[in-house]
């Protein structure tokens, strides 16, 4: 009898061992699936804030960066100085993009950018490039911005 009961113990353990991998195999499978997704997330609000910076789009260059990067105040600033570059240059400007990794409600982002402003008059071509980590944060509206940045000019 002894020897039954310490058997069943013993399939009933396994079995319940068995069926918590089984739980964290898919808790991790969904957890990895999030992480694409946000990072998917991220790398397209990097190519619309490239698109936004080109065109002139102050409005969608600032909505990337959370207000505690920049204060509203400032990001008014920001929309008008972005608006006059595009009416006196023509905008060349690119980001690549190393890494990203996502943790949670959290990223960071780690890359270069290059940019050339081409005058549409006369003037002096300006050109910059810069390395870069990014932090990033997913906000209360459920959108991922910048709270946090880094560059060193190459």
């Amino acid at each position: 009898m002894f020897g039954k009961k310490t058997m069943k113990n013993q399939v009933l353990k396994s079995m319940v061992f068995i069926l918590t991998l089984l739980v964290a195999t898919q808790m991790q499978a969904q957890e990895d699936k999030e992480r694409k997704r946000d990072e998917a997330i991220i790398k397209a609000r990097i190519d619309q804030f490239v698109a936004d910076f080109k065109s002139g789009n102050g409005e969608g260059f600032v909505d990337i960066f959370s207000d505690s990067y920049y204060a509203p105040e400032k990001k008014k600033g920001i929309i008008q100085s972005i608006q006059q570059m595009a009416q006196t240059y023509t905008i060349d400007y690119q980001i690549q993009v190393d890494e990203i990794k996502v943790d949670r409600d959290m990223a960071y982002e780690i890359g270069s950018y290059k940019s050339t402003l081409t005058p549409k008059a006369q003037g002096e071509i300006i050109r910059q490039a810069y390395d870069f980590l990014d932090i990033w944060e997913r906000e209360e509206d459920g959108k991922w911005r910048i709270t946090r940045a880094i560059k060193t000019k190459k």
